[in-house]
């Protein structure tokens, strides 16, 4: 591990240190903590995947292109975020499953390169080699355009060098995490382009996954679709360029059952 490393993650992992959990319902946590050189806001919910009252749904094919609070509503969902890419039509980047149906509308991109899956039990995983063989038992499927944190690695930014105008750029992120023993799901969103928060890359946001928890973690669709809904309310605050809700194709969300 390289110097500039190692002072990188040590740098982060203190200020971590101050973000505090705030319980939505038992079993469901959020936080939202931040950093001031450079500005970041950053919001999370942390899910024990182990209680039974709760399953992780993606919205219905046939309601894409809703406004991610509108999608909570559809979905009854205690808490959700934007999660596939898209296209003009809103068809998803990737593979796409809700409730056990694959999604027609889909489209494929060479930069999909990883999805998190779910059964209705609530046993996920996230896969970083990409493939179009769906399990018969998996009920909720999102696809994700670069890997932030492969088995407790987080990226590097040498790995951003490869991507620079989408890896490397400050923007607004959405991402999916789990717990080495993939029992605990985080949902993070960053705020970005806005002058208290700038905007993340990818690399530093696989150190900031890595340092909350997640072993494994995905990239979603981000930028002004970026999206955390709880109880209804969307909670980060949008681009300065783009104030209001933008629609999205897809959403990920945590249900009671």
């Amino acid at each position: 591990m390289s110097y500039f490393l190692t002072i990188l993650i040590c740098f982060y992992a203190t200020l971590s240190r101050g973000a505090d959990w705030d319980s939505v319902k038992p079993g469901l946590s959020y936080a939202t903590w931040s950093y001031s050189n450079p500005p970041l806001i950053f919001h999370a919910t942390r899910l024990d995947l182990r209680q039974p009252h709760f399953r992780v749904e993606l919205s219905r094919e046939q309601n894409r292109g809703s406004l991610p609070t509108v999608f909570a509503n559809q979905m009854n969902a205690i808490a959700l975020i934007n999660a596939s890419y898209f296209n003009s039509q809103y068809s998803s980047l990737g593979v796409t499953v809700s409730q056990g149906k694959e999604w027609k509308a889909i489209y494929s991109r060479k930069e999909v390169t990883g999805l998190l899956a779910c059964t209705a039990d609530s046993i996920c995983i996230i896969k970083h080699t990409y493939s179009n063989v769906i399990q018969p038992s998996w009920h909720t499927v999102v696809s994700g355009m670069h890997s932030l944190v492969r088995n407790g690695v987080p990226r590097l930014p040498t790995e951003d060098v490869k991507c620079p105008s989408f890896c490397q750029s400050k923007n607004p992120r959405t991402a999916v995490g789990l717990s080495a023993d993939n029992q605990t799901l985080y949902f993070v969103v960053v705020e970005g382009r806005r002058q208290d928060s700038v905007g993340i890359s990818l690399a530093s946001l696989g150190q900031e996954m890595k340092l909350l928890g997640a072993a494994n973690a995905l990239n979603l669709d981000g930028g002004g679709s970026s999206g955390l809904v709880i109880h209804g309310t969307l909670i980060n605050q949008r681009p300065l360029n783009e104030p209001g809700e933008r629609p999205v194709s897809s959403a990920l969300g945590i249900v009671e059952l």
